[in-house]
């Protein structure tokens, strides 16, 4: 790809922006800002540039990042940037936002300023309210892939959105506390609980509980439908710590239900909880928040995966693959190399159920996805997962989750 100019990179920048519908700017290694497109309207009540806040939390590195960047600063703004090098050697960087992830209402916002220690008026606070109400509300998916779009429109290149997350998730966090949970394992425990949105809970502990890091991620990078309560109307920091502390209680239990003994996880949650009392910054407490359910997931996986010989966790993968097709005994035995009655002992031995309940339990499993997510038809659904006859599928289905399909479908779908 030839050497980007000043000017082809103003040109993607008001295409960019026209797209989005977020301010943008182009600012230089020192903080000038050299380009700014669709400035918002009522000027930022906490500083006395309209560009301050969306400088102040960006060190501009003198090297070309080769991921994208997001920041939050401490009155909730988040942004993303792309740094160039434009043909003529300048180093400069685009950054997107301000923008917010949810709409701030006015406890949220009182909690907000409390934090920050910003006095102010019913005028002043008036105007604060409409600096926030004007901010356009991208969540951190969508935010990331208009950051997505912009690297590949500068480079050519693609990104992979798992990278970018993991790697701001990592980042982003401040190491204020030393986390080990192998080094302790406290003898006070605790058991906690707390009120959730339930959908959204429910989707995090289920991938906590299966060891699927990936899908986590995405998840806690989402904003839920609805609101979460407010935990305290005189701190959003507390705020933020309570709903923390409550994520990381549930987590621990889904992670001894995947399988991690009661002494690791509550070791795990003691350590979280304990290092979230600690930090005396918003996003860094959602950073650690999110580092501590990643490390359930993992630890949940981890176990998963010493727990069974390489046959049966290559059983395990070849039945997840091709869930939606027919599954032999004969086919396993081969993709594995083994005799096929050996592997049936060896796989009943070490799982405690045959080959084929554990395939029926995983087809239920699935079928439970798609009844709560789809608007898939019964019938559909039993053909899909090669159960022979409808009759059977609801019997199978209702032997392993106490419900028939049509009963669970309107107990738990969101469509």
């Amino acid at each position: 790809m030839r050497p980007i100019t000043f000017h082809d990179l103003t040109h993607i920048c008001q295409l960019a922006q026209s797209a989005i519908g977020v301010p943008l700017m182009i600012v230089a290694q020192d903080k000038t800002v050299l380009a700014s497109y669709a400035e918002i309207e009522i000027p930022h009540p906490f500083s006395k540039s309209s560009h301050t806040s969306q400088l102040e939390c960006f060190e501009l590195e003198s090297d070309v990042a080769d991921t994208l960047v997001l920041q939050k600063n401490a009155s909730l703004e988040q942004f993303i940037s792309v740094q160039v090098t434009l043909s003529d050697g300048q180093n400069v960087c685009i950054i997107v936002g301000p923008c917010i992830s949810y709409k701030l209402n006015r406890d949220a916002l009182v909690s907000l300023l409390h934090d920050i220690g910003q006095s102010y008026d019913q005028p002043q606070f008036e105007m604060i309210q409409q600096y926030y109400d004007q901010l356009a509300v991208v969540d951190k998916p969508r935010l990331v892939k208009i950051g997505l779009m912009l690297y590949y429109m500068v480079y050519g290149k693609h990104l992979d959105v798992e990278d970018v997350v993991q790697k701001n998730t990592d980042v982003q966090f401040s190491d204020q506390v030393e986390l080990n949970p192998d080094l302790t394992l406290s003898r006070k425990r605790q058991e906690l609980s707390f009120h959730h949105h339930v959908l959204h809970e429910k989707n995090v502990l289920q991938c906590i509980k299966e060891g699927r890091k990936k899908e986590l991620l995405k998840l806690t990078n989402q904003a839920p439908e609805g609101e979460f309560g407010l935990l305290s109307k005189k701190s959003y920091l507390r705020h933020t710590k309570n709903l923390s502390i409550c994520a990381i209680a549930l987590a621990t239990r889904a992670a001894m239900e995947g399988g991690v003994h009661q002494e690791v996880a509550y070791t795990v949650s003691d350590l979280y909880i304990q290092a979230i009392e600690e930090l005396q910054d918003v996003n860094d407490v959602q950073h650690i928040m999110t580092k501590g359910l990643a490390e359930f997931a993992e630890r949940v996986q981890h176990d998963k995966s010493n727990r069974y010989s390489k046959p049966v966790k290559m059983c395990h993968e070849y039945i997840d693959q091709f869930l939606y097709e027919k599954i032999s005994l004969n086919e396993l035995a081969q993709h594995v190399n083994l005799n096929p009655s050996y592997l049936s002992q060896l796989f009943q031995r070490e799982t405690g159920v045959t080959i084929s309940v554990y395939i029926q339990q995983e087809r239920v499993k699935e079928a439970q996805k798609l009844l709560r997510l789809t608007n898939q038809s019964l019938a559909d659904i039993c053909t899909w997962l090669q159960f022979h006859d409808q009759s059977y599928f609801t019997k199978v289905f209702k032997k392993y989750t106490g419900d028939t399909p049509r009963r669970y479908k309107n107990k738990y779908s969101i469509i």
